[in-house]
């Protein structure tokens, strides 16, 4: 559809330059080509992105999980946030995980209820689009590193549900 647009743009509220080369790889241009509405918001260094390298990310959140730091991580799917709770849980298995998907048992998806209270009691939480619209965790300095977790997935997420998804957490 982009390909034989003869007019778009691209708004968001925490545009950055991963979403605008992924629409830039879709419509076929240069990322510059793009027009942009320029705004102050500034996503914050927590926030990391590793697109292409699965191994060294990998590497780091062991490297980060195992100095105890504290993760909220927003995965692409349901199986990757399955796969990431047993793999963080079995380097550290006294550290309390929360996973949020679509086939969470009931008293985990009550923690939506109040994120701030629930959430500030985990160690790791990692969710999927299951946290959608409204859920905002706000406790600043809670989490060490916000994350997003789409390694390989087959999904259908756009680049924008992937910051927004970081976004959550405050």
């Amino acid at each position: 559809l982009l390909k034989h647009a003869e007019q778009w743009g691209v708004m968001s509220a925490d545009l950055d330059r991963w979403t605008l080369e992924a629409f830039a790889v879709m419509a076929g241009i240069e990322a510059d080509q793009i027009p942009v509405v320029q705004h102050d918001y500034t996503p914050p260094n927590s926030v990391w992105r590793f697109l292409d390298n699965p191994a060294f990310w990998r590497e780091l959140i062991k490297e980060l999980w195992l100095e105890n730091q504290r993760l909220a991580c927003f995965c692409a799917s349901r199986s990757e946030a399955k796969v990431l709770r047993r793999w963080l849980q079995g380097l550290r298995p006294s550290a309390k995980v929360l996973a949020i998907h679509g086939e969470s048992e009931d008293d985990e998806i009550a923690t939506l209820g109040n994120v701030n209270e629930s959430w500030a009691e985990y160690d790791a939480v990692l969710f999927t689009t299951s946290a959608g619209s409204g859920v905002s965790f706000d406790i600043e300095g809670h989490f060490d590193r916000v994350c997003v977790w789409g390694l390989n997935a087959p999904t259908s997420l756009m680049a924008s549900e992937y910051t927004q998804g970081a976004a959550r957490i405050r």
